[in-house]
């Protein structure tokens, strides 16, 4: 009697699996298409520059930027954003010397300048980190030794 108890414990608990993992995946799929916010990190790339200029500092490698969209774009978003090219782009051609870019201000007034391929239906929201970034200029010079 013990071991005929056995085989039909197992196979309930199978099925309760089973049923927990349709009931999960179909609660995903319905949740999934409610809006919410994401934070991601954008790398930044500064453009333009003058062949006679050079950056005195290192501009920070990543932004956090924060995302609205729908569950499903959100998702694949964060599993692709490092091999599809999401990216913040400064435009340096009309910096001198030394400028401080406000970066929520200057992306919502160059909203071209945010690169998000466009089969994923996000909406850029703010800059979260860092707010700004100065960039520091120098006249490029070499001498011949």
């Amino acid at each position: 009697m013990n071991k005929s108890n056995k085989p039909k414990a197992k196979q309930r608990l199978r099925i309760y699996l089973r049923a927990f993992g349709v009931a999960l995946f179909l609660w995903i799929f319905v949740v999934s298409k409610d809006r919410y916010e994401m934070l991601f990190d954008f790398p930044i790339e500064a453009r333009n520059l003058s062949a006679q200029k050079a950056y005195r500092e290192e501009l920070p490698p990543y932004v956090s930027v924060k995302l609205e969209g729908s569950g499903r774009d959100l998702f694949k978003a964060f599993l692709v954003q490092k091999y599809v090219g999401f990216k913040l782009v400064l435009d340096l051609e009309s910096i001198s010397q030394e400028y401080e870019f406000v970066l929520d201000q200057y992306f919502k007034k160059h909203p071209e300048k945010i690169i998000i391929p466009s089969k994923y239906k996000l909406e850029f929201l703010e800059i979260i980190h860092p707010r700004k970034i100065k960039i520091s200029l120098d006249d490029y010079s070499a001498k011949v030794v």
